[in-house]
């Protein structure tokens, strides 16, 4: 698919994620023009999730891998499969999801197209339901945030709080769901896979920004982000 003559493939990996794909793959299916755009990859799910996805959704890009990578590895190789098609932009999400704009990746598009130097870009991501807005442009972890930003959380919480209603240039973009340049990907390469998960995106796009690629946030409607409350493991 293209918008203004950009190609762009939608991702999405998942490890025992078939409760969600439902709700996950009907909005994001909505997204694209060609069906074959939305890459789906099974990170050797135990509860048939594969198969659910060929039995209702045969005409996506659907990749069963042969052994769990874990976040950052299965993520690589979705991206790899739409670089190797030429697509100009790559938006990742989780499989956790549901859209609420199917034109959001046309918006964040148009939005790249006027930020030459963006190589990551996060829009406005709802956290359990709608109206209440997931904090995804975010700070960089470092050891003074670490040992010091309870205190100032303390003193003034809303400071922490910057996926608000205005466009800027953010220290980093959570990849729950986010839409990458494939230059930015060409000059900097992938993920980390050494990381798994947790803190993978702020030291990508911290590579990028060394390449002067920068990561942005555009307030536009995307997702509600169904994050269940614990139990996460070290995969999709």
């Amino acid at each position: 698919m293209s918008i203004n003559g950009k190609a762009y493939a939608v991702v999405i990996c998942g490890y025992n994620e078939k409760p969600n794909l439902e709700r996950c793959l009907h909005g994001l299916s909505q997204t694209v023009e060609e069906p074959e755009d939305l890459i789906f990859i099974d990170d050797a799910s135990k509860d048939d999730s594969f198969e659910w996805v060929k039995e209702h959704y045969p005409e996506i890009t659907a990749i069963k891998n042969p052994r769990n990578q874990h976040y950052t590895g299965v993520y690589n190789k979705a991206i790899r499969v739409a670089m190797e098609r030429g697509k100009d932009y790559v938006l990742m999400v989780n499989a956790d999801t549901e859209v609420v704009n199917k034109n959001f990746v046309k918006q964040l598009i148009e939005a790249a197209e006027k930020l030459p130097n963006s190589g990551f870009l996060g829009p406005k991501v709802y956290y359990r339901q709608k109206g209440i807005i997931q904090n995804t442009s975010l700070l960089k972890p470092t050891l003074s945030r670490h040992l010091f930003g309870w205190i100032w959380w303390r003193i003034r919480p809303s400071s922490f709080n910057l996926s608000d209603g205005k466009e800027h240039r953010a220290e980093f973009i959570n990849t729950v769901c986010c839409l990458i340049r494939n230059q930015t990907i060409q000059d900097v390469g992938l993920m980390d896979e050494s990381m798994g998960i947790y803190f993978d995106d702020a030291e990508w796009m911290t590579r990028a920004e060394e390449k002067g690629w920068y990561s942005y946030y555009v307030p536009v409607e995307s997702i509600i982000h169904h994050e269940k409350p614990s139990g996460y493991e070290h995969s999709c």
